[in-house]
């Protein structure tokens, strides 16, 4: 399934796109009769998603995938190596104040 792949792009892509609708959406909706503004804004919402889909796969091709090639030109850094230590000693201070209590 190529949901995965272009997931990131329906989120970043979705809300231009659902600004741009609700406006041509209610232009429409003026001029259509009232029993028909149901019907409407469930198209809305399916041509909605499609065009998120559609614009998310356009942006995989054309920028992102072309991004994660570059990913092999830089090394990743590691994370520091901290040497594993199952109980430290307590300091001096710490056992006298546990000894006042």
């Amino acid at each position: 399934m190529s949901f995965g792949k272009y997931s990131y792009g329906i989120y970043v892509l979705h809300a231009p796109i659902w600004l741009y609708q609700g406006k041509v959406l209610m232009m429409i909706a003026q001029r259509v009769p009232a029993y028909l503004h149901v019907p409407l804004w469930l198209c809305s919402k399916i041509v909605g998603v499609a065009m998120s889909y559609g614009a998310a796969r356009v942006s995989w091709y054309l920028v992102e995938k072309r991004f994660l090639a570059l990913k092999s030109r830089f090394a990743a850094k590691s994370a520091p190596q901290v040497s594993p230590q199952a109980n430290p000693a307590p300091c001096s201070r710490c056992l006298e104040e546990a000894a006042q209590y």
